[in-house]
């Protein structure tokens, strides 16, 4: 499976690799394909050392970008903002915590 993390996953994963987020990451890398962009590692080196300024929709709209061009059949996210969507252009948008139960109905 072709799976977009969005950078808060990323970055709880690195705060807490024993966490939900960590595990997950850490899983996915090892049985699915994981996809970035250079606008979503940026960002991520961005708010590692808290130089981040960007508008949220540019966000929002970057990490849907990168799903999209990825072929992603999901996007793992904590933002709000994306997992009102629910589903974007056939991607679905789920929260870390939710990924268990939605790879099982993949399977």
């Amino acid at each position: 499976m072709r799976i977009v993390f969005d950078t808060n996953v990323l970055i709880a994963a690195l705060i807490t690799t024993d966490g939900v987020c960590g595990a997950l990451v850490k899983r996915c890398a090892q049985v699915h394909t994981p996809i970035a962009s250079e606008f979503i590692l940026d960002e991520l080196h961005e708010k590692l050392i808290g130089k981040f300024r960007k508008r949220r929709s540019d966000v929002d709209d970057a990490v849907l970008g990168t799903a999209v061009a990825g072929m992603a059949e999901c996007i793992i996210t904590g933002d709000k903002d994306l997992l009102v969507l629910r589903q974007y252009e056939g991607i679905d948008i789920i929260p870390p915590s939710g990924f268990d139960d939605y790879e099982g109905r993949q399977a």
